[in-house]
């Protein structure tokens, strides 16, 4: 399989990188910082959207964690597949961008 992970210098420590290769782990060529190609930052956009949509007097600690709790809950299912689904094409940008 192919992992991914953050550059972060603790990722690319040697004694991970030794692991890594001993069990024959491919990395994938990431750049430093992507948020483009981490879907996770498409999801917190679509929670806030929807926070500010149907909790806008959302003002206490409580109250903002349990609106985002129950509009995390909600987010459809073919949002997150649409996202998955278009990881190939980020990807490729990516690759082709950096020459």
């Amino acid at each position: 399989f192919i992992y991914q992970h953050d550059n972060d210098a603790k990722s690319k420590s040697p004694p991970v990188m030794e692991w890594l290769d001993n069990h024959e782990i491919f990395l994938m060529d990431w750049p430093g910082y992507s948020a483009d190609l981490n879907i996770i930052e498409h999801c917190w956009t679509y929670l806030k959207h929807k926070l500010r949509q149907n909790h806008p007097f959302a003002s206490t600690p409580d109250k903002i964690w349990d609106a985002a709790q129950k509009e995390w809950a909600e987010i459809p299912l073919s949002f997150i597949r649409t996202l998955y689904g278009s990881m190939e094409r980020r990807v490729e940008a990516v690759h082709n961008a950096k020459g």
